[in-house]
């Protein structure tokens, strides 16, 4: 929609050439900064999968010592620091 838009009004002979170059410096800038949010947005959506990811892997190990020592009576050395 939004190059087409632009792309409408900068061939339309109604507009001014005058505003030529600063429509285009916009619509550069728009492509831009929708570029730099969908960036931030796919970060921002792996992050939330890697912290899930993190979490279950510290359900599975914490489960996993839960029974060691358990079975053992005894509390299990673990190597991971907090």
């Amino acid at each position: 929609m939004g190059v087409n838009v632009w792309s409408n009004l900068l061939t339309d002979p109604r507009t001014p050439e005058s505003l030529l170059q600063d429509l285009h410096s916009m619509e550069q800038q728009r492509v831009a900064l929708n570029m730099q949010i969908s960036l931030v947005h796919t970060i921002g959506r792996q992050a939330a999968e890697c912290a899930e990811k993190m979490a279950q892997s510290d359900a599975v190990y914490t489960g996993r010592l839960q029974q060691i020592s358990q079975s053992s009576g005894t509390t299990p050395h673990t190597q991971k620091e907090s």
